[in-house]
């Protein structure tokens, strides 16, 4: 029970590290690149579609875990002499596994288009409350508008993003787990099946669609307080 309960937790805790690091993401790639665009877009519309593809980029890249990992690992061992790879349960302390937790974290982002997407999706957000009324006032009189805006593109885009990634960041979750080693529920669901343990097997999948389920609910009351709040705003 312990085990199971340990697997719980480090999967829980890679988890979080991207949410995390995703919503570091939101901010930092707003506080870069959004205000200027946001400047750029809010009196010339027109060509917001050309200075957003500048300034974002286009498309979505996503490159499978199972190509990522490896590779990081390999770069990561000979540039720095780091080890990615989790150490043996036995051996892990807690300041070990919450370290080991950040890489995985960042591949799953990176592997389940959330980063692609991010330039996207904030591209969009600025398009349309770059062009609302309030904004060019407040540009118009020289103040700035970015405490407020910053908080409603970065909520929706977070939110956004995070429904249309959510399953293939837990569909790679599996994969990155077993690869990295990590002590978690994907490794433990990894190896269930390689013994045709179907007891183990499908009390992991039970575990990992909870966890799913349960993150994909608290997105979707996120969403739905944003849109509340967003009503005030016309």
């Amino acid at each position: 029970m312990a085990g199971f309960v340990g697997e719980i937790g480090t999967t829980s805790l890679i988890i979080g590290w991207g949410f995390v690091f995703s919503l570091i993401l939101m901010f930092a790639m707003y506080e870069t690149v959004g205000r200027t665009l946001v400047r750029e877009s809010a009196f010339a519309q027109g060509e917001f579609d050309r200075s957003g593809d500048r300034l974002f980029g286009r498309g979505v890249v996503l490159v499978p875990a199972v190509m990522l990992v490896p590779l990081l690992i390999w770069f990561s061992y000979l540039a720095f002499k780091t080890v990615l790879i989790f150490p043996p349960g036995l051996m892990a302390s807690a300041a070990d596994l919450n370290l080991h937790a950040i890489a995985p974290a960042l591949v799953l982002l990176v592997s389940a288009g959330f980063v692609g997407s991010a330039r996207r999706v904030m591209a969009s957000e600025i398009r349309f409350w770059a062009g609302r009324p309030f904004v060019r006032l407040s540009l118009a009189l020289g103040k700035d508008p970015h405490a407020e805006l910053r908080r409603l593109i970065v909520a929706r885009s977070f939110s956004e993003i995070w429904s249309a990634t959510l399953p293939w960041f837990f569909g790679e979750l599996i994969v990155v787990e077993a690869l990295f080693n990590a002590p978690g529920l994907g490794t433990s669901l990894w190896e269930a099946a390689r013994r045709l343990d179907h007891t183990e097997a499908a009390k992991g999948l039970l575990v990992i669609f909870a966890i799913f389920f349960f993150t994909n609910e608290v997105n979707r009351r996120l969403s739905r307080w944003v849109g509340v709040r967003l009503e005030s705003y016309g």
